[in-house]
Protein backbone atom coordinates (compact mmCIF):
# COMPACT_ATOMS: atom_id res chain seq x y z
CA UNK A 1 0.00 0.00 0.00
CA UNK A 2 1.34 3.41 -0.92
CA UNK A 3 0.74 6.47 1.22
CA UNK A 4 -1.53 8.89 -0.70
CA UNK A 5 -0.01 12.25 -1.73
CA UNK A 6 -0.46 14.89 0.94
CA UNK A 7 -0.80 12.34 3.75
CA UNK A 8 1.43 12.57 6.82
CA UNK A 9 4.87 11.15 6.15
CA UNK A 10 4.80 11.57 2.39
CA UNK A 11 7.95 12.65 0.65
CA UNK A 12 9.38 13.10 -2.82
CA UNK A 13 8.19 10.76 -5.55
CA UNK A 14 11.45 10.55 -7.52
CA UNK A 15 12.95 7.20 -6.43
CA UNK A 16 16.43 8.28 -7.58
CA UNK A 17 16.42 11.00 -4.90
CA UNK A 18 18.00 10.05 -1.57
CA UNK A 19 15.53 10.03 1.30
CA UNK A 20 15.22 13.10 3.50
CA UNK A 21 16.23 12.79 7.14
CA UNK A 22 13.07 14.25 8.66
CA UNK A 23 10.32 11.82 7.62
CA UNK A 24 8.36 10.63 10.64
CA UNK A 25 8.46 6.80 10.49
CA UNK A 26 5.99 6.05 13.27
CA UNK A 27 3.13 8.27 14.41
CA UNK A 28 3.99 7.66 18.05
CA UNK A 29 7.58 8.90 17.61
CA UNK A 30 8.21 12.63 17.64
CA UNK A 31 10.08 13.79 14.52
CA UNK A 32 13.15 14.71 16.57
CA UNK A 33 12.91 11.88 19.11
CA UNK A 34 15.63 9.40 19.98
CA UNK A 35 13.28 6.58 18.89
CA UNK A 36 12.86 8.21 15.47
CA UNK A 37 16.63 8.56 15.03
CA UNK A 38 17.23 4.98 16.18
CA UNK A 39 14.58 3.56 13.81
CA UNK A 40 15.96 5.57 10.87
CA UNK A 41 19.53 4.48 11.56
CA UNK A 42 18.48 0.83 11.91
CA UNK A 43 16.68 0.96 8.56
CA UNK A 44 19.72 2.56 6.92
CA UNK A 45 22.00 -0.18 8.30
CA UNK A 46 19.67 -2.87 6.95
CA UNK A 47 19.50 -1.07 3.59
CA UNK A 48 23.28 -0.76 3.36
CA UNK A 49 23.96 -4.38 4.34
CA UNK A 50 21.13 -6.31 2.71
CA UNK A 51 22.57 -6.92 -0.76
CA UNK A 52 18.96 -7.08 -2.03
CA UNK A 53 18.32 -4.15 -4.39
CA UNK A 54 14.52 -4.45 -4.14
CA UNK A 55 14.62 -4.43 -0.35
CA UNK A 56 17.06 -1.50 -0.36
CA UNK A 57 14.69 0.43 -2.62
CA UNK A 58 11.73 -0.43 -0.38
CA UNK A 59 13.65 0.88 2.65
CA UNK A 60 14.48 4.09 0.76
CA UNK A 61 10.77 4.46 0.02
CA UNK A 62 9.96 4.20 3.74
CA UNK A 63 12.71 6.63 4.70
CA UNK A 64 11.43 9.10 2.09
CA UNK A 65 7.82 8.74 3.23
CA UNK A 66 6.61 7.20 -0.05
CA UNK A 67 5.37 4.04 1.68
CA UNK A 68 4.89 2.67 5.18
CA UNK A 69 6.77 0.44 7.61
CA UNK A 70 3.83 -1.98 7.33
CA UNK A 71 4.44 -2.28 3.59
CA UNK A 72 8.14 -2.83 4.20
CA UNK A 73 7.43 -5.67 6.61
CA UNK A 74 5.47 -7.39 3.82
CA UNK A 75 8.50 -7.44 1.52
CA UNK A 76 9.77 -11.01 0.96
CA UNK A 77 13.38 -10.05 1.71
CA UNK A 78 12.45 -8.52 5.05
CA UNK A 79 11.51 -11.91 6.53
CA UNK A 80 15.02 -13.28 6.06
CA UNK A 81 16.57 -10.10 7.49
CA UNK A 82 14.38 -10.34 10.58
CA UNK A 83 15.09 -14.06 10.97
CA UNK A 84 18.86 -13.52 10.79
CA UNK A 85 18.71 -10.58 13.18
CA UNK A 86 16.53 -12.41 15.69
CA UNK A 87 18.77 -15.48 15.63
CA UNK A 88 21.89 -13.36 16.12
CA UNK A 89 20.29 -11.47 19.03
CA UNK A 90 19.17 -14.70 20.69
CA UNK A 91 22.68 -16.10 20.43
CA UNK A 92 24.22 -12.93 21.84
CA UNK A 93 21.75 -12.68 24.71
CA UNK A 94 22.18 -16.33 25.65
CA UNK A 95 25.90 -15.76 26.22
CA UNK A 96 25.54 -12.61 28.36
CA UNK A 97 26.43 -12.52 32.02
CA UNK A 98 23.76 -11.52 34.56
CA UNK A 99 25.41 -8.09 34.83
CA UNK A 100 25.30 -7.57 31.07
CA UNK A 101 21.64 -8.62 30.97
CA UNK A 102 20.86 -6.15 33.75
CA UNK A 103 22.55 -3.32 31.81
CA UNK A 104 20.63 -4.33 28.70
CA UNK A 105 17.33 -4.19 30.61
CA UNK A 106 18.12 -0.72 31.95
CA UNK A 107 18.99 0.67 28.52
CA UNK A 108 21.68 3.20 27.61
CA UNK A 109 22.71 5.86 30.06
CA UNK A 110 21.59 9.29 28.92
Amino acid sequence: MTVPPGAAGTGPTDSSERPPEDVQLFGSFGPDSEQQRHASEALKRIRDQTGDPKLSEAIDDVLAGRTTIRDLMRQPGMTSVLDRTTNAMNTEISTMSPEELDRLKKGPAL
